[in-house]
């Protein structure tokens, strides 16, 4: 789960450079909603990992979180 954290975050960094780069209206906000949703994504998936560790073996909720 950390490396896919990792490798959304370095993911990201060209994406919003070429995100600047788009000058037609319609496709940059595509492109802005795409980035807002994979920033929740990655927000929910840091929550996750963050109760994963926390937490003791056996807990539920940061499996019920992706239920």
């Amino acid at each position: 789960m950390a490396g896919g954290l990792i490798g959304a975050v370095l993911a990201a960094v060209p994406g919003f450079v070429d995100m600047f780069s788009i000058s037609d209206k319609k496709v940059g906000k595509i492109a802005w909603n795409h980035m807002v949703l994979n920033l929740i994504a990655v927000v929910i998936f840091a929550i996750d990992f963050y109760l994963r560790l926390r937490n003791p073996a056996g807990a539920i909720f940061p499996i019920v979180l992706f239920a």
